[in-house]
Order: structure tokens, then C-alpha cells, then sequence
């Protein structure tokens, strides 16, 4: 399997320009926690005499309920140990996110691998973290639909998260390994998020929906009771394609000293605390353990990372740290082929 990189464009894509330095506010890190509506908001002002909060942009991979759901332990062991207000915000959609990246309207930033890459060959953000671990794209039907192979899916149409996705680059991959060109055999319906694919299939508007790993832990257990898997063929299972899940990354012009302070509050927290142990495995989303190393896009493939790094302990919610890894400072990419 090629690296990670190997599927990453080495450009941007051009978008039509956005008003600088507008953003969705989700939540701020404090002990009191409250959302805003899905509006576009100027960045803060800081009161007086206290420092400006810090914006923790993150990819709305998800609604705003579940990215406020997600990241409110991290902003707050944050805001806690900077002692000044973190605040989660978003983008309207993917384009609008790349643009607010490319223009480095955050502080910290949490994006797809791809997109990741992207912003380090722009020069605008710089590595943090990244977890060990890997996903990969499944599809899902109504649990009475009468597809029950993959071969099936010619001709039908299919829900994707939104076209730059990692997701759906994966899942055009799949399609092409059964035969099935995603142009051609298949309509591809862009449903903006994971859980909008979901139910596009529940509804009955589309024949099925390729989402990730994540997105279907994401889903309530209802939703989940009324779909399925749909398990792709042998061949393809063998050396299926595999993701990095979200990179941590910091604008490169902040001050060395408050990043520094900002990775001994995540390696602590995510590694030293029962909170962020637990908020690293989130049951619910991901059941199984995760490292958080500063190793960004290094030559190994996210699936060798995977075997030999990932250790699946639903009994135990604590982050296994392995110090000569957790340590490491790389952050020196794998050149995409």
C-alpha cells in the first residue's frame, strides 16, 4: 500500500474568495459551556488586560452538536492550562475551511491528513500530533435493501459525505477495485456530512451511502439498528486502503513559548489523565486504543502503523504510550508518489 501522501494533490484547490476572518463559533473551553447558532462571526475581541482567546479550528467532518460534544474535554484542559479562553470553531463546509486554513484564520487546527498536507506545503500550519491508529470507508444500506454485495452497487446511487473527503477518495477506490467506475456506473450525491448520508439511505433517496469508520461509531444506536454493512469482496479486503484520522496542527507565526506551553497541555492530558484517556479511546466512536506522537507524514504507511502500533482494548479506557515514540519530533513529510 502506498503512503498516505501518495494520494494528497500537491495544490490547493481555488475557491471564490470568503470575507476574511469569518468563521462559526461553536463553544469557548471555560467551565461554562454554550453554543452559539450556526452564524458567521468576526474573531473575538480579548477584554482588557487578558489575552485574546485561542480559535481551535476544526474540519466539520460533523454537525455542530457533535463537534461541541467532541472537543469540549480538550478546550477546557486547554483554556485550563493556557489560563485564557479556548474557543471551537468551524466552516460552513469543507471549500469554505480550506479557504479560512489557507488564509490562517486559526490558531490551532484539526483537518484531514490530505488537507494537512496541504496547509504544511503552504507554509501556514506545522504538525503536532497525529494518532497511530488508521480508518478506512464502509457502506451502508437500509438493513431490508436488496443489495447485498458490492457488485450490486452499479448503477445505484450513493451518498458521500462531501467530494473532498478523504472518505470519498477512499471510497472511489473501492468502487473502482469491484469494477464499478464512480463517473460512469455509479451517482455520486454529495450529502455534506457523514450523518446527512445516513439518512439519505433511511429516507429511501439514495441506494446506499460510503461513509467512514467513524462516521457510522458516530451514529446513534438507533440509526445503527435500522442499517447495515455492506461487506466488500475478499480480494479487495486484503490489502484494503487505509487513512490517518485527523492531524493536530499549530500556526506556524504563534510564539515558540505558547507552543510549547500548548504540547505539554495535549501530551499531558491525552496521556496523563483519566479525562483525556478516556476522551483519546471515546468508546463510542472509536474502541480501541490510540497514540498521540509528534510524528506527522513519516515514510511509513498508515497501515504498517497500524499493525504495529494500534493495540485493540475495549476493556481498558487508557492510552497506551510507547516514550521513545511519544517523544519524537519529526515532523518531516512523506514525499507524495
Amino acid at each position: 500500500m502506498p503512503a498516505w501522501g501518495a494520494m494528497v494533490p500537491h495544490t490547493r484547490p481555488r475557491f471564490p474568495r470568503l470575507k476574511d476572518g469569518w468563521r462559526c463559533h461553536l463553544f469557548s473551553g471555560d467551565s461554562t459551556c454554550f453554543s452559539l447558532p450556526c452564524c458567521w462571526r468576526p474573531r473575538l475581541p480579548a477584554p482588557p488586560n487578558q489575552p485574546p482567546p485561542l480559535e481551535l479550528g476544526v474540519l466539520p467532518y460533523i454537525g455542530i452538536e457533535g463537534l461541541i460534544e467532541a472537543y469540549q474535554p480538550l478546550t477546557e484542559q486547554l483554556g485550563k492550562d493556557l489560563s485564557r479562553p479556548v474557543l471551537v470553531v468551524s466552516a460552513r463546509d469543507y471549500p469554505h475551511f480550506l479557504e479560512l486554513t489557507a488564509d490562517r484564520s486559526y490558531d490551532l487546527l484539526i483537518t484531514a491528513s490530505h488537507f494537512a498536507r496541504m496547509a504544511q506545503l503552504e507554509g501556514t500550519y506545522e504538525p503536532l500530533f497525529r494518532p497511530l491508529t488508521t480508518y478506512h470507508e464502509v457502506v451502508v444500506v437500509r438493513k431490508d435493501s436488496p443489495i447485498h454485495d458490492t457488485a450490486q452497487l452499479r448503477g445505484k446511487r450513493l451518498a458521500i459525505p462531501n467530494r473532498l473527503a478523504q472518505t470519498t477518495i477512499l471510497g472511489r477506490q473501492m468502487l473502482k477495485r469491484h469494477g464499478i467506475d464512480p463517473d460512469r456506473d455509479a451517482t455520486l450525491i454529495d450529502a455534506i456530512s457523514h450523518k446527512n448520508a445516513i439518512y439519505n439511505v433511511l429516507k429511501g433517496d439514495v441506494d446506499a451511502a460510503i461513509i467512514s469508520t467513524g462516521g457510522y461509531r458516530h451514529s446513534s444506536d438507533d440509526v445503527k439498528a435500522d442499517i447495515r454493512i455492506l461487506e466488500p469482496g475478499k480480494p479487495y479486503l486484503k490489502d484494503r486502503p487505509e487513512a490517518i484520522p485527523l492531524i493536530y496542527m499549530i500556526r506556524r507565526d504563534l510564539p515558540q513559548t505558547l507552543r510549547e506551553r500548548i504540547v505539554r497541555s495535549i501530551t499531558h492530558f491525552a496521556n496523563e489523565t483519566d479525562v483525556g484517556r478516556d476522551w483519546i479511546i471515546n468508546k463510542r466512536r472509536y474502541q480501541e486504543c490510540r497514540y498521540l506522537v509528534k510524528d506527522f507524514g513519516t515514510s511509513q504507511s498508515p497501515k504498517s502503523t497500524r499493525q504495529r502500533d494500534s493495540r485493540y482494548c475495549p476493556d481498558r479506557p487508557a492510552l497506551i504510550t510507547t516514550p521513545s515514540r511519544t517523544l519524537q519530533q519529526s515532523c518531516s513529510c512523506a514525499t507524495p508518489s
